[in-house]
């Protein structure tokens, strides 16, 4: 079953971020991450949840995510997503339909 992780950003240094983005977008397509939701102005309906950016990623599974995030060319853009944003993160299973 899919893993979907759900991230929350609030920006930091946006030529940190800039730079991750630019290291990491590359990677996200060479490895089959689908970025469902790229959002840079997300609208909060929970009063005191604002944030600057949400993203949605979907990984096959929980070994396609691992795999992912301990890949060495990710690790190394990933230094500059955490110097560019403080990020909160949910990890789910994407929900089918029983048909």
């Amino acid at each position: 079953m899919s893993v979907v992780i759900i991230a929350l950003l609030d920006f930091i240094d946006v030529a940190e971020y800039k730079k991750y983005t630019e290291l990491a977008g590359p990677i996200f397509a060479r490895e089959g991450v689908k970025l469902i939701v790229n959002d840079d102005a997300p609208q909060s309906l929970t009063p005191g949840m604002e944030m600057d950016k949400v993203v949605v990623m979907e990984f096959r599974d929980d070994a396609h995510m691992a795999g992912f995030f301990s890949l060495p060319d990710y690790q190394a853009a990933q230094l500059h997503r955490d110097k560019g944003v403080k990020m909160r993160t949910v990890k789910t299973q994407r929900f089918e339909m029983p048909t």
